[in-house]
């Protein structure tokens, strides 16, 4: 059964039982912050650096990764994000991207409009001064001995945001574009609930946001919970083994957290301080 609302509020859970040879632990990460609202849960570092492995969602030290990212997320030949578009329409987000957010669309003309839109969301609430959850993990076990372990691959990533028609995708980046405001008041309050460890609070928000995501959950969140959890129960099998994954997973019936309990594991809060 998944935990109720007073229970949730953990971004740090122990993973036991059903023959483990020792807890491993699960972290729920989101995976850009500004930098002024960073923090670990106390005790953390000790967890990560007692593991055997750290285990995210994809490893993104492959020196590859860049260029395989930019390769896959280009339109098919012949389009451009101006295919996408009325004529009156691009020129707005043209003007508006270029002018009030300096994002080139000479170099952004032919990707698919999810990546300019992540563009836009760092612009908007961040402006560079950010963390990631998972780089800071990473910088903390290197030289340590713990290897690092991707849950899925880029290709495994991209088919899930691919699953978004592009026509979708074009109306949410205009939809951004018009309303700056609702996206940082949006981005404002995830992040909220993020810092009070929330995470009933963070599925739900990204599962109700709208129908445009929430016609698309399985494949962004549900199908890709279920595929981590046999690779997760063979890691934890053998070693303790530290999964940071976000957080907007561990919530929900098809959660991580409710998915290992279903195959007869304990899963409670580590339950710690700021």
């Amino acid at each position: 059964m998944f935990p109720s609302s007073a229970e949730a509020q953990s971004l740090l859970w122990k993973i036991s039982g059903k023959g483990l040879p020792q807890e491993s632990y699960l972290f729920g990460t989101i995976h850009l912050i500004p930098a002024k609202d960073f923090f670990l849960p106390g005790g953390t570092d000790s967890l990560l650096l007692a593991s055997k492995k750290l285990v995210i969602e994809m490893d993104i030290s492959d020196p590859t990764l860049q260029m395989r990212l930019m390769g896959s997320m280009m339109l098919d030949s012949g389009k451009t994000l101006a295919s996408l578009y009325t004529p009156k329409e691009y020129d707005y987000l043209v003007k508006k991207l270029e002018k009030d957010y300096g994002i080139p669309m000479a170099m952004l003309g032919n990707m698919k409009p999810i990546l300019v839109q992540q563009s836009l969301m760092m612009k908007q609430m961040m402006g560079g001064d950010f963390k990631s959850y998972e780089k800071e993990f990473m910088s903390k076990v290197e030289g340590k001995d713990i290897p690092i372990v991707g849950l899925e691959t880029l290709e495994d990533q991209l088919g899930a945001l691919n699953s978004m028609p592009l026509e979708e995708q074009a109306k949410g980046l205009l939809k951004a574009v018009k309303n700056p405001k609702e996206g940082e008041k949006s981005l404002g309050k995830l992040i909220e609930k993020y810092k009070k460890q929330d995470i009933d609070g963070l599925y739900n928000s990204i599962n109700g946001e709208g129908e445009d995501l929430k016609k698309y959950e399985e494949d962004l969140l549900a199908n890709r919970n279920k595929n981590w959890i046999p690779k997760i129960a063979e890691m934890a099998g053998k070693e303790r083994i530290f999964v940071a994954v976000g957080a907007a997973h561990l919530g929900g019936e098809t959660g991580v957290i409710n998915l290992l309990r279903k195959e007869g594991y304990t899963v409670e809060p580590v339950l710690t301080k700021n």
